[in-house]
C-alpha cells in the first residue's frame, strides 16, 4: 500500500459504485453517472459531481496520520409525466430513493465496500458517510425533457471524515 495525499477520487468512485449497485434494479430504473450526464436525460437520474477536501494535520509531526474531511455533491433528478399529481409523484420518488441510499450507507454499507471486497477493505472512516445538506426544487419539464410533466431536483451533499495513514 502506498501513501496518498488525498482519497477524494476514491471516495467519489465508491459513492458512485455503491449507488449504482443499489439502484441496479430495472423497476424503476435509475441512471447513476460518475459526473454529469450526456445529452440523453432519463426520467430518473443520480449524478456524482465535485468533491471538496479539507485536512487536519496529524499531532506533533507532519509524518503522522491526519484527517481528511470530504464533501461530495450529487444531483438527483426525477421526472413524472402528467399535470395535477406529477409534482408530488416526482417529489415522492426522489425522496424515496434519496432515503433508500442514505439508509443503505448508514445501516448496510457504512465503509463503502465494493462487491467482493473483504470487510477490512474500503476507506478508513472515522464516523461513516453522512448526508449533511440538500437543496430541493421542482420545475415544469417541458423545456428540460421535451415532454409535459414535472421534474424534482435535489442537490445533496455527503460528508465523511477519513484517516490518511502514512506507510
Amino acid at each position: 500500500m502506498t501513501a496518498t495525499a488525498t482519497v477524494a477520487a476514491e471516495f467519489k468512485y465508491r459513492m458512485f459504485k455503491t449507488s449504482e449497485a443499489l439502484f441496479a434494479t430495472p423497476n424503476p430504473e435509475v441512471l447513476v453517472t460518475y459526473g454529469r450526464v450526456g445529452r440523453s436525460i432519463p426520467d430518473d437520474l443520480v449524478q456524482w459531481l465535485g468533491v471538496e477536501s479539507e485536512f487536519v494535520p496529524g499531532p506533533q509531526a507532519m509524518n503522522r496520520q491526519r484527517t481528511e474531511t470530504l464533501t461530495l455533491e450529487s444531483q438527483w433528478w426525477f421526472f413524472r409525466s402528467g399535470e395535477l399529481d406529477a409534482e408530488k409523484d416526482a417529489t415522492d420518488a426522489l425522496y424515496a430513493r434519496l432515503g433508500e441510499f442514505e439508509n443503505h450507507l448508514r445501516l448496510t454499507n457504512p465503509r463503502l465496500l465494493l462487491t467482493g471486497e473483504p470487510p477490512n477493505a474500503g476507506l478508513d472512516f472515522m464516523h461513516g458517510v453522512q448526508l449533511v445538506s440538500h437543496q430541493f426544487d421542482t420545475t415544469e419539464a417541458d423545456n428540460a425533457l421535451g415532454t409535459g410533466g414535472r421534474l424534482a431536483v435535489a442537490t445533496a451533499r455527503w460528508q465523511a471524515d477519513i484517516r490518511i495513514r502514512n506507510t
